[in-house]
């Protein structure tokens, strides 16, 4: 019995114990740990199975570190292809308004013009006493519709859909008195009365002079369309360079002042007259 004891104490309940080591080192693989370092030192069988351990444990360890690196690599072209697909859905959704805007901005833009047209070529026919004048008023409406489609053509044409300026010096004044005469039939048949100094005075700033008259030309007619009921519309030339429009209209509610120069934005109140489009333009 002391014999046998002695031998099971020397001999066998330490392979055991090197068993139950290795054991646990597979139970920790199984759970994907691999820091695993046992004991090699002894050559025995035992021993050749330890260092067998620890070349697997680092073969999977050099392993789980290459699919971690190449899942983490795949994850960012992941996401650096869905962030460019949501670019490039994002770029044709504004490719989508552009054209859109485009085209309500064309309808727009033509119909003043043509309305007057229609107008002077229906009196002319009923027999107006001056038809010189009304083929006069034609022919400048068609001059201008047809520089207004090159300049729409050109915004449609340009990459970046933004307008290309043909900046000089530019008499304020004076544009502004073409601008006026360009809307007079428009105020006299809104029944609206114009107030602007006789003499402007001679201000010159640097700008585009078709598309700065083209803003005054919107706001008088922002005004003939929703402030007729004022009766009263009045131009200043300032010296520092700044026209201001003014009229005796109900005016903007607070909450619509923040939206009026956005396609589309009408105000809340009362009947909504036009695309609102024209201070968007302006």
């Amino acid at each position: 019995l002391l014999l046998c004891a002695a031998v099971y104490l020397g001999l066998v309940r330490p392979q055991f114990r090197r068993l139950d080591a290795l054991r646990a080192a597979a139970q920790r693989i199984r759970g994907e740990d691999f820091a695993i370092r046992l004991p090699d030192d002894r050559q025995d069988e035992i021993g050749q199975l330890y260092a067998e351990t620890n070349r697997m444990a680092e073969a999977l360890a050099t392993r789980a570190e290459t699919v971690a690196q190449d899942r983490a690599r795949l994850n960012q072209i992941i996401d650096e292809r869905t962030e460019a697909l949501r670019a490039a859905n994002m770029r044709l959704e504004r490719t989508d308004e552009d054209r859109r805007r485009f085209f309500a901005d064309i309808s727009h833009e033509l119909r003043t013009p043509l309305t007057v047209i229609l107008m002077e070529a229906q009196l002319g026919r009923q027999g107006a006493p001056d038809p010189q004048a009304a083929f006069a008023t034609i022919e400048t409406r068609a001059t201008r519709l047809n520089r207004r489609i090159d300049d729409l053509l050109r915004i449609a044409r340009s990459e970046t859909g933004q307008l290309g300026l043909d900046t000089a010096p530019v008499d304020l004044g004076a544009l502004v008195q073409d601008a006026i005469a360009e809307t007079a039939a428009e105020l006299s048949n809104a029944g609206m009365t114009l107030a602007a100094p006789g003499a402007l005075p001679e201000v010159t700033v640097e700008g585009d002079r078709n598309w700065l008259r083209q803003v005054i030309v919107g706001l008088i007619r922002n005004a003939i369309r929703h402030a007729r009921s004022g009766g009263a519309l009045r131009l200043e030339v300032k010296p520092d360079g700044t026209v201001a429009v003014s009229d005796n209209g109900p005016g903007i509610a607070p909450g619509d002042q923040a939206r009026i120069f956005d396609r589309f934005a009408q105000g809340s109140g009362g009947t909504a007259q036009g695309f609102g489009l024209g201070l968007a333009l302006a």
